[in-house]
C-alpha cells in the first residue's frame, strides 16, 4: 500500500516537472518603430551597443528566473511529499500500537471504604514535647 502510494506520488511529480519543461518565458511586446528610431538617434554609440546586447541579457535573465522558479516549485513539492510520507508512516505506527492488547487490569477491593483507617505511628519526640511542663 505504502509503496504504491509512493510510486504514484513520484510519477505525479515527474509528470508535473515534465509539463513545465516545455514552457518558455513570455517575451515583451515589440517597441513601435518610431520610438525605437527616436531612441537610437538620440543615444551615444555605447548606449546603442548595450541596447543591442539587452535581448541576450533578457533571455539569460528569463532563463535564470525560470530555473529558480522550477527549483522553488520542486522544493515545495519535495517538502509536501516528505510531509505526506511522515503522516503515512505515523498513521501506520499508531494503527499498530492500537492493535496491541492493553495490560492486565486488577480491580481493587470493592469494599475499600469499609476498612478501618490506619493512622501513622507517632514518634517519641512528638509525645515527649506535649508532656513537658515547665
Amino acid at each position: 500500500m505504502n509503496l504504491q502510494l509512493l510510486r504514484s506520488l513520484v510519477m505525479l511529480l515527474l509528470a508535473f516537472a515534465a509539463s513545465f519543461g516545455n514552457c518558455e518565458a513570455q517575451e515583451a511586446p515589440p517597441v513601435p518603430q518610431d520610438k525605437a528610431d527616436a531612441a537610437a538617434s538620440d543615444s551615444p554609440p555605447a548606449l546603442a551597443e548595450s541596447r543591442a546586447k539587452r535581448p541576450e541579457a533578457n533571455q539569460a535573465r528569463k532563463r535564470q528566473s525560470a530555473v529558480a522558479g522550477l527549483l522553488m516549485l520542486g522544493l515545495l513539492c519535495g517538502v509536501f511529499l516528505f510531509l505526506i510520507l511522515v503522516v503515512v508512516f505515523w498513521a501506520r505506527r499508531i494503527r499498530l500500537e492500537t492493535l496491541e492488547p492493553l495490560p492486565e487490569q486488577h480491580p481493587g477491593d470493592p469494599l475499600w471504604y469499609l476498612k478501618h483507617r490506619q493512622l501513622p505511628p507517632t514518634t517519641k519526640q512528638d509525645s515527649g514535647s506535649e508532656n513537658v511542663e515547665a
